[in-house]
């Protein structure tokens, strides 16, 4: 505790009243004095004591406690931060400081570890938050210990008063980093095609040498070399072949001075986008399916539905005249010949008339199968009449054989162990471990012999095949030997997934990647890399994974009946490859144009306009290890030297107790006053 004396006005008068009255009285005097007036100086006496005696001044001692200001340290730990001795340089950077800023009076020293994440580097939000219950005329300096490398830096004019800047640069002076970037990507693409991005290599600050070796990594696991100039924009070619998100990993060969290869990769991400995809609904009989698949075909809003309803077969024989007959001629030639290839999809709903087909057009849709087109035969218990698709030229297609029997036992669908581990029907609501599920039940299904290559999803009354699958050639069949799912749909008994059914079937036939029994896939969350084997057969084998900085490591994974899981912990951003032998994929961890990737190398450049105007300084530690010696400077004064960092002394104190004592006692004003003027009128007298 201090004490401080200070002299202080309690005027008698205010202040426009006290002017008015002394201003005339001093300007009379003063030209009296000029004029040699007899006892001007007199005069001039009286009216200075009459002055102080209207200001009435006193004397205040204040006892007062000074306020210690706050200096902040950030320490910086982002993963620029891990490369070559800079762990080391912070560590010892950090302690030397403590202890220097320990020495000086009147400060207290707060410290922050920065862990920021692998995207950006923000210690400005992070001191902010640290120093908000700080009042700015108490904020001695912010030292920063950090390679520069920071993405919140505020400008000079918006920031807020942290008192100098300091900067301890980690790393040299002379590090040289090699990059890898996407100066320009499409973010979206149509299956099927192709898509073009711009690349480039860069050596910073100089070329290191004039070619560099592009690696390109697909995810099906293949891989591509191509020399590139340094330098220089190079065009690279992405097939987009699925919907969703296609990645291509790509990776350059760092120089052996390269300070990290983390920025020498880079991820090029193109979400694939269908066509439309055009589907053929052809409806036999009229039934009450026959909404289910409109209804669900036309919500879908990447297909466009061509549906034709058969009402008259050709053989029918009636009496009416052929202009009274209103009905739309079926046009079997341009649907089954001319343009069967224009549709991704064909299905046969209740289809039991295949005298409306010549031989020609079922052997060009056999044709149409094995070429790569779909196929779903929704014909149900009609199955066993003659004249169903059973019974024609696809019947070597189908996945099953008709027995030529009915059954109208009720029954609730169940999934097969096969089905339990398909895509199509492994997540479907109320589906439990055992394949059977809380729907309602169906009445009647064809009973059929499936064949040998065919996949039989979920079964029906006496374990008779009900969902079947088969591949013929490139193409896909998929077969219902019940027409009773509209009962899901109507909510018959307690109803049933009708649309997670279809849905993922339909669009299994038409080559979904999503949907595909046999793959592996990826994703993160909260730093953990979260693997899936999708596979028809229990398989426990280890997944192996290629980091982002070309080490490996192994994943474990446990089959649960239906998929196995297995997960890894992250932390480095970038592109992971991932492969267990047959099955392959990539998967991104953080942003792929991550600044913290961007450039690594040390500099004080993002922080100079801030350095300068805040009066601080920059200092390499590899110049001088312990950093610059600490002292505390004038606020506002220059606040660094050669090898010095000055932090503020602001000098701010709370007030305690104070004491008022008067200057001018009333009887000594009162004698003074007396004295100057009988001294006054005795000089002017004579």
């Amino acid at each position: 505790m201090i004490s401080a004396s200070s002299i202080a006005l309690h005027p008698l008068l205010p202040y426009p009243l006290l002017i008015a009255l002394i201003a005339p009285a001093l300007l009379l005097t003063l030209y009296a004095a000029l004029r040699r007036t007899p006892g001007s100086l007199w005069r001039l006496l009286l009216t200075f004591v009459l002055t102080a005696i209207l200001l009435n001044p006193s004397l205040v001692t204040e006892q007062r406690t000074l306020l210690r200001d706050v200096a902040l340290i950030v320490v910086d730990h982002s993963p620029s931060q891990q490369l070559g001795n800079r762990p080391a340089q912070t560590s010892r950077a950090l302690k030397a400081l403590q202890a220097k800023l320990a020495a000086l009076p009147n400060l207290d020293v707060r410290v922050i570890d920065s862990s920021t994440g692998g995207d950006e580097t923000k210690l400005f939000t992070l001191a902010d938050q640290t120093l908000a219950d700080v009042p700015e005329n108490r904020r001695a300096g912010l030292l920063l210990i950090s390679d520069g490398q920071i993405h919140d830096v505020p400008a000079p004019t918006s920031a807020p008063h942290y008192g100098p800047v300091h900067l301890l640069l980690t790393g040299s002076a002379q590090d040289t980093d090699r990059r890898l970037s996407i100066i320009n990507a499409p973010g979206y693409g149509i299956v099927g095609q192709s898509v073009t991005a711009t690349v480039r290599v860069e050596d910073l600050p100089n070329r290191q040498s004039d070619t560099a070796t592009l690696t390109l990594h697909h995810e099906d696991g293949s891989s591509e070399s191509k020399e590139v100039r340094v330098g220089e924009d190079v065009e690279i070619t992405l097939p987009v072949s699925h919907a969703g998100l296609n990645l291509l990993s790509m990776d350059v060969n760092a120089p052996a001075s390269d300070i990290t290869s983390a920025n020498n990769r880079a991820a090029l991400m193109v979400n694939g986008i269908r066509d439309r995809l055009r589907v053929l609904l052809v409806s036999g009989m009229p039934h009450n399916g026959e909404r289910v698949w409109r209804n669900l075909l036309k919500s879908d809003p990447a297909v466009d539905l061509v549906h034709f309803t058969i009402l008259r077969s050709t053989d029918k024989r009636d009496f009416a005249a052929q202009s009274e007959v209103s009905l739309i001629p079926f046009p079997v030639h341009e649907l089954f010949m001319v343009k069967l290839r224009k549709f991704d999809l064909v299905i046969f709903d209740r289809f039991n008339d295949s005298s409306i087909l010549a031989p020609a057009y079922l052997i060009n849709i056999a044709q149409y199968i094995r070429s790569g087109g779909a196929v779903l035969d929704a014909t149900g218990t009609d199955l066993a009449l003659p004249d169903s698709l059973a019974n024609s030229p696809l019947a070597g297609l189908l996945p099953s054989t008709p027995n030529g029997e009915t059954s109208r036992t009720p029954f609730s669908p169940k999934v097969t162990a096969l089905g339990l581990r398909h895509p199509i029907t492994s997540s479907l609501p109320g589906l439990n471990n055992d394949g059977s599920g809380t729907w309602g039940n169906w009445l009647g299904q064809s009973d059929v012999s499936a064949n040998a290559d065919s996949q039989v999803l979920m079964e029906g009354a006496q374990q008779q095949p009900l969902l079947l699958l088969n591949q013929a050639g490139e193409g896909r069949v998929a077969q219902l030997t019940s027409e009773q799912i509209w009962l899901w749909s109507r909510g018959y008994g307690r109803g049933g997934p009708h649309a997670e059914l279809l849905r993922p079937l339909v669009h299994w036939l038409m080559k979904e990647p999503e949907l595909e029994p046999e793959r592996l896939t990826a994703d993160t969350a909260e730093s953990v890399l979260h693997v899936t084997r999708h596979s028809l057969k229990a398989d426990e084998a280890p997944v192996e994974v290629t980091l982002p900085d070309g080490q490996k490591a192994t994943i474990k994974m446990t089959d649960n009946g239906r998929q196995a899981t297995g997960q890894l912990a992250v932390s480095q951003p970038g592109i992971y490859r991932l492969t267990d032998g047959t099955r392959h994929t990539l998967a991104l961890v953080g942003r792929p144009d991550a600044p913290e990737l961007r450039d690594q190398r040390a500099t004080a450049q993002p922080l100079e306009p801030l350095i300068t105007q805040t009066r601080g300084g920059a200092f390499w530690l590899e110049d001088m290890e312990d950093g610059p010696s600490m002292q505390r400077v004038s606020a506002g004064q220059n606040a660094a030297g050669r090898s010095w960092a000055g932090l503020a002394d602001n000098g701010n104190y709370s007030v305690n107790g104070f004491n008022t004592r008067t200057l001018l006692p009333e009887l000594l004003a009162a004698a003074l006053a007396l004295a100057a003027a009988l001294t006054a009128w005795r000089r002017e007298s004579r």
